[in-house]
C-alpha cells in the first residue's frame, strides 16, 4: 500500500553532499509498520549510484510519523558495530545478513518492534521486525532467514527503552542454513529488519 502511495505521489531525489551518504526523508500518514513499500521505492529510484531517496507524501487513515534514514557504506556500517563491542567476524556476518543497502536511522523511545524466536525471552532483541514479519512460523523463517535454532513459533512486542541508532535493510537469504535445518523451508529472506543497539544485553529494549 505504501508502495503504490509512494509511485502515485512521485519520486524526487535529494542528496545532502556528505562522504558517500544519502539522506532520504520520509514524510507521510501510515499506519504503524508498514515501512517496507516505501523504502523498496526509494531503492529503486536511484540515480547512477551518487543519490537514491525520495520524498513520499501519501495518506493511509493512520497516524503520521516523520523518519530521516541514512544510506551508509560498508565502511560506516562497519564502524558502527565496532564501536558496539562486535569482532570482525559477527560485523561480516551481520553486514553479510543484508540484501542490499543499509540504512540508519534513529530510534526514540517508546517505539515498539516484534521478536520471531522459539520461546520467550530467547532473543536477544538485537534483531527485530516493525510488525509480524509472517503468517505461520515457516513464513517467518522464510522471510527473516533465520537459523535452525529459532524455530519462529512465538513472536511478541518489545519497545525502545532509549534514543539509538537503529541499522535497517532487507534480509539476505541463507541457503546454507536451509541445507543444515532440512525442514523444506528454503529461507530466501527478503523481510525488513532492523538491529537495535545490543537488544536486551544493553538495555536497548524491555
Amino acid at each position: 500500500m505504501v508502495g503504490s502511495i509512494g509511485r502515485g505521489a512521485g519520486i524526487g531525489a535529494l542528496s545532502n553532499g556528505v562522504s558517500n551518504m544519502c539522506v532520504t526523508t520520509i514524510d507521510y500518514l501510515a499506519e504503524h509498520g508498514n515501512l517496507n513499500g516505501a523504502l523498496d521505492d526509494i531503492a529503486i529510484s536511484g540515480f547512477s549510484g551518487a543519490l537514491s531517496g525520495g520524498i513520499m507524501d501519501g495518506i493511509m487513515g493512520g497516524f503520521q510519523f516523520k523518519m530521516t534514514y541514512t544510506k551508509l557504506s560498508e565502511v560506516e556500517v562497519s564502524q558502527i558495530l565496532s564501536d558496539r563491542g562486535l569482532d570482525n567476524l559477527a560485523i561480516r556476518d551481520m553486514i553479510d545478513s543484508f540484501d542490499g543497502p543499509i540504512y540508519a536511522r534513529q530510534g526514540n523511545p517508546g517505539e515498539v518492534f516484534t521478536i520471531t524466536e522459539s520461546s520467550l525471552g530467547d532473543a536477544s532483541g538485537v534483531f527485530v521486525t516493525r510488525g509480524s514479519a509472517g503468517t505461520t512460523p515457516a513464513d517467518r523463517i522464510n522471510n527473516l532467514a533465520l537459523p535452525p535454532n529459532n524455530t519462529a513459533v512465538v513472536e511478541r512486542t518489545v519497545e525502545l527503552t532509549r534514543t539509538q541508532l537503529l541499522l535497517e535493510g532487507k534480509v539476505a537469504g541463507q541457503g546454507e542454513w536451509a541445507l543444515i535445518a532440512n525442514d523444506g523451508i528454503p529461507r530466501t529472506g527478503g523481510g525488513w529488519q532492523v538491529i537495535t543497539d545490543g537488544g536486551k544485553y544493553t538495555g536497548a529494549i524491555k
